[in-house]
């Protein structure tokens, strides 16, 4: 998947605008709807997060984003579907304990939100960040501190 530099100024606008319209429709009541909209705000983080030379890797698209697409949006879907069933009154069954909308929001939206990003960049660190890029990068900084301290 190309990412040009382009595109990558498209996604920075669409986080920007985004954020706007979260607050926005937060302050409007309109929380639950906006959550969609974060998101798309998530997703052009992790798509230039993923990006490496104006690509990205088809294996890292597929997990952790993917995944962790897939898993967050069921949370959000879940938490929503029986918050608006039940709204204040207490529902007729529990899972594992909890009321059903908190159970989307923990074990979807967070727990399994968390875990298909940690795994899956733990899976494919090595598409994600080399050690040949990783130690380019620290050439980099250690050349810019010789480079601070000779002009001290």
């Amino acid at each position: 998947m190309k990412l040009d530099s382009k595109r990558v100024d498209h996604l920075m606008i669409i986080i920007a605008l985004g954020w706007v319209m979260v607050i926005a429709m937060t302050l409007a009541g309109k929380g639950f709807a906006a959550m969609y909209v974060s998101v798309v705000i998530i997703s052009a983080h992790m798509l230039i997060g993923f990006s490496h030379n104006g690509t990205i890797n088809r294996k890292l698209f597929a997990n952790p984003f993917l995944s962790w697409l897939i898993t967050f949006t069921v949370g959000i879907v879940g938490m929503q579907y029986f918050a608006f069933l039940y709204g204040d009154m207490r529902p007729s069954f529990l899972i594992l304990g909890m009321h059903p909308s908190y159970f989307f929001e923990l074990c979807f939206y967070w727990l399994a939100g968390i875990l298909t990003i940690s795994l899956g960049l733990y899976k494919r660190r090595d598409l994600w960040l080399s050690e040949e890029d990783w130690n380019h990068f620290l050439s980099i900084v250690n050349s810019e501190e010789d480079e601070v301290k000779d002009n001290e």
